[in-house]
């Protein structure tokens, strides 16, 4: 449960024996929800340090989440948009948690800079695709370096988190072989009418080249929003997950 701080205090909430601060109340919600209550990302590893590479922190729940169940984790994680950025530091930083590199990048398909799309004063959901966009919104942009995950994944990873709002297949493609070090894996599929680098198919069978099992299933906003009469949810924009462990 999600709790005000005391008076006096600076990180403005306080959940699971952490103290957070966010920039809309409703996100930090929603996100809580997400993530410790449904705990899509929970695997199993009997390491005691395993190492998680998580692409799209936003402000730093999802580390939260990470270190709540392996405190000793090695976190890497991946945050393009700037605002969001800087809570996150803040967060890991005000929680001491150890052992967590944070990026201040887009993980792409080739590294330089590229175009983040966002909307003003909102945090979720910025894109690198026509996300925004295609949903009939006019979103700002601001340009932003770019890394590749083979620079990166360079050792075992016991869990790969990929919520990147549409840049999945050009991240998974570019990592080749390497994609066999990982363990276990959560990719939130962003669909987008017209977008024909986020491919579905292709990206599927690059998991059963590198020798994953695969699951798909619908997002928690899915779940909610098309739970009656899911055909009037069909529209330009979708997203479903994919979750995947290698055969040994």
């Amino acid at each position: 449960m999600i709790g005000r701080a005391k008076r006096g205090d600076t990180s403005g909430y306080r959940f699971a024996g952490y103290e957070f601060s966010c920039i809309n109340p409703r996100d930090l919600s929603f996100l809580y929800s997400e993530i410790f209550l449904s705990e899509p990302y929970r695997f199993d590893s009997k390491k005691p340090n395993p190492l998680i590479i998580d692409g799209g922190v936003n402000i730093g729940m999802s580390v939260a989440y990470f270190k709540s169940i392996f405190p000793d984790s090695r976190i890497v994680g991946f945050e393009p948009h700037p605002q969001a950025y800087a809570v996150a530091k803040d967060n890991i930083e005000r929680n001491r948690f150890d052992n967590v590199t944070l990026v201040n990048a887009a993980l792409s398909g080739a590294s330089g800079t590229i175009k983040l799309h966002y909307i003003s004063n909102e945090i979720m959901a910025s894109t690198v695709g026509g996300r925004l966009h295609a949903r009939g919104l006019t979103p700002d942009s601001v340009e932003i370096p770019a890394v590749t995950l083979s620079k990166y994944l360079v050792e075992d990873a016991d869990f790969l988190k990929l919520d990147i709002e549409g840049a999945e297949y050009a991240v998974l493609a570019e990592v080749g072989d390497r994609l066999r070090l990982v363990r276990n894996m959560f990719v939130e599929f962003h669909l987008t009418r017209g977008d024909g680098n986020n491919k579905l198919p292709e990206m599927l069978r690059l998991l059963e080249d590198a020798g994953f099992n695969y699951l798909i299933t619908s997002t928690a906003f899915s779940r909610k929003t098309a739970s009656v009469a899911p055909l009037g949810e069909v529209g330009p924009v979708s997203s479903l997950l994919v979750l995947a462990r290698r055969v040994d």
